[in-house]
């Protein structure tokens, strides 16, 4: 909870389908991420595994902050 009270995750979540659940983060590097993964409670104590897919996002809409994806252009 406190990395979404703080910011670097944006949305979280259950998958629709029940094989897991998704997080969408922002962060400056990987081993940001990798920290924050490393606090979470589901790592652990080993009830989770966690993919990491790193972006750099080139678009995004408007209404979407800048700071969560800073230099993408805003259409």
């Amino acid at each position: 909870m406190r990395h979404i009270r703080s910011g670097p995750i944006i949305v979280a979540g259950p998958l629709q389908n029940g094989d897991g659940g998704f997080i969408l983060a922002q962060a400056e590097d990987r081993p940001a991420i990798e920290t924050m993964i490393a606090e979470d409670p589901f790592d652990r104590h080993r009830v989770a595994a966690f993919d990491i897919q790193t972006s750099n996002p080139a678009i995004r809409a408007a209404g979407f902050p800048e700071h969560w994806a800073a230099g993408a252009k805003s259409v």
